[in-house]
């Protein structure tokens, strides 16, 4: 004999899950679908917590809508592997396995999720609820197939739209005969144009940077008057604050039946990552150059320097040669030989000069070469250096004064590198002064400082090597390839009075109007000050 309590509540459950078919079929979207599912679940099987988990393309669960369950725990119910389901709804929900009902989603065999219900109490777990789970599951697995089938397949040229959309890009359209240029929001958003900018040609342009305008309106011109090319054209929006950034406009135009041009269609995306790049790349090719240029410039400097050294080297050499071969012929009076000693022993310091240079020269280069400077009297050390250089001025019958002020007898410096230094400027000043010339050497104190200065009246210096006449090694169109001052020695003077703290200029009017070269040492309290640290400072007792 049938109970007619249990008929009564097997109608009510029937009726129930009639309407929740029908609610489900009505419902508008998955998202209505799922919020169904899980709120009429909770009444037919009169339970607090519902959840409903969907596949994905990889047949993965992950939780979709949820009932009675916190935020935080349906979060972390995703990408679960079908056959570990209800081990991770257990261990999330923290239920028994007796009080958890879990039910597939399932159309043609094809199972689409998971419905889980949590029974409030394990008297509640019966067949008959589950069977009404499992009815509404399939409800709702055949709801979401319906929805799939009615939903309309996109047109292709909304596909193509869609696919723009993806790539940042931004499409205009430009009606010459009308004067309207319609861009979609992707371009106003490029171009930092708001919505109610009008869709007018003038408009658009007004957008674009004032610099790049013109070439952009003249290509637009271009494809309208007929041109089938496509153009592309690099601009910059128009200033607005930020950083700069660069558009690529590329377009082209439209025709109708008869060939006639309607118009010109076009795309804008962001090339700002692109012209940085690029001008990365061109920064690098101009230093390539550069680095190229510097060494080619430096392998032909060092062959230079090494053809220079080698002719300074072979000069005395030749001579102390000729003079000896004299000597061993036993052929020359009382008074050649002893002129030939002489030159012998002018030559040997030549040379012994020229290795102390390279020596000096290694120094600079290794930062060794160091000043001990003293007091010492200034006069002295530049008649010292004047008469090391006098035999080469008699030769010439070039005369040499000395003008030494009355204040400036003492300086503190090193005597040695001062001579050293006296020595290259004055002998050049020599070498490069024709024959019955004129050296003046003064020595004076000029704003604080002591000032030495060699002029002559020889050949001068080009104005454009005036800069670089203290580099290593200068040449241009003077004899021998040289213009007038051996670069070695002078890049010495310049090394030493830098030791000093003091410095080294030279000044010509030009070819055949004489240089004057001037060195400037620092008084005592300003020379300890510079040398302090890298010199051995003797004072007079």
């Amino acid at each position: 004999m049938t109970n007619p309590l249990l008929l009564t509540r097997a109608t009510a459950e029937i009726r129930k899950l009639t309407e929740a078919g029908r609610a489900l079929i009505r419902a508008v979207s998955l998202g209505d679908i799922l919020r169904l599912t899980v709120d009429r679940a909770a009444d037919l099987l009169s339970v607090d917590r519902v959840v409903l988990l969907l596949a994905d393309e990889r047949g993965l669960l992950s939780a979709a809508a949820a009932c009675g369950i916190d935020e935080s725990v349906s979060s972390g119910l995703q990408s679960i592997h079908p056959e570990d389901t209800r081990q991770r709804l257990e261990g999330a929900l923290g239920v028994a396995a007796g009080r958890l009902l879990a039910v597939p989603l399932a159309v043609e065999d094809r199972v689409g999720g998971v419905l889980a219900a949590v029974a409030t109490d394990r008297a509640d777990i019966a067949a008959g609820q589950e069977w009404l789970l499992a009815a509404l599951a399939d409800q709702a697995a055949a709801a979401i197939e319906h929805r799939r089938l009615r939903e309309p397949e996109p047109h292709p040229g909304q596909r193509v739209v869609f696919a723009v959309e993806s790539t940042g890009i931004g499409i205009w359209e430009y009606v010459p005969a009308t004067g309207r240029l319609s861009w979609d929001a992707r371009c106003r958003a490029l171009l930092n144009a708001g919505p109610d900018l009008p869709d007018r040609y003038q408009s658009f342009l007004a957008s674009v940077h004032p610099g790049d305008r013109p070439q952009l309106e003249d290509q637009i011109q271009r494809a309208h008057e007929g041109s089938t090319d496509c153009f592309r054209v690099d601009c910059r929006p128009a200033p607005g604050g930020g950083e700069e950034r660069w558009l690529m406009f590329a377009g082209r135009g439209l025709f109708d039946h008869r060939a006639e041009p309607t118009g010109v269609v076009g795309t804008v995306i962001e090339v700002t990552n692109r012209k940085r790049t690029e001008e990365d790349l061109r920064a690098e090719a101009e230093r390539f150059r550069r680095f190229s240029v510097e060494h080619e410039v430096s392998i032909r400097s060092r062959d230079q320097f090494l053809m220079t050294l080698a002719h300074d080297l072979r000069t005395p050499l030749t001579a102390i040669g000729g003079w000896v071969r004299l000597l061993q012929s036993a052929k020359l009076s009382p008074e050649q030989g002893a002129r030939a000693l002489d030159v012998i022993g002018r030559n040997v310091k030549t040379q012994t000069r020229i290795v102390d240079d390279l020596l000096d020269l290694s120094r600079m280069a290794t930062g060794e070469l160091r000043v001990q400077p003293i007091w010492c009297d200034a006069a002295t050390v530049i008649d010292s250096a004047i008469d090391a250089i006098r035999p080469a001025a008699e030769a010439k019958d070039i005369r040499i004064d000395t003008v030494v002020g009355p204040d400036a007898a003492g300086m503190f410096a090193d005597p040695q590198r001062v001579h050293q230094i006296l020595w290259h400027v004055i002998g050049n000043a020599v070498k490069y002064t024709g024959r019955c010339g004129q050296v003046t050497v003064t020595c004076a104190r000029v704003a604080g400082e002591l000032e030495i200065a060699v002029a002559d009246n020889g050949e001068g210096i080009a104005p454009h090597l005036l800069p670089v006449v203290f580099d290593r090694l200068v040449h241009g169109d003077g004899p021998g390839g040289e213009d007038g001052r051996r670069g070695l020695g002078l890049a010495i003077v310049r090394h030493l009075m830098t030791l000093h703290g003091g410095s080294a200029r030279v000044h010509s009017d030009g070819k055949g109007l004489g240089t004057t070269l001037t060195l400037r040492l620092p008084l005592p309290a300003r020379a300890e000050a510079a040398i302090d640290g890298q010199a051995t400072v003797q004072r007079p007792a």
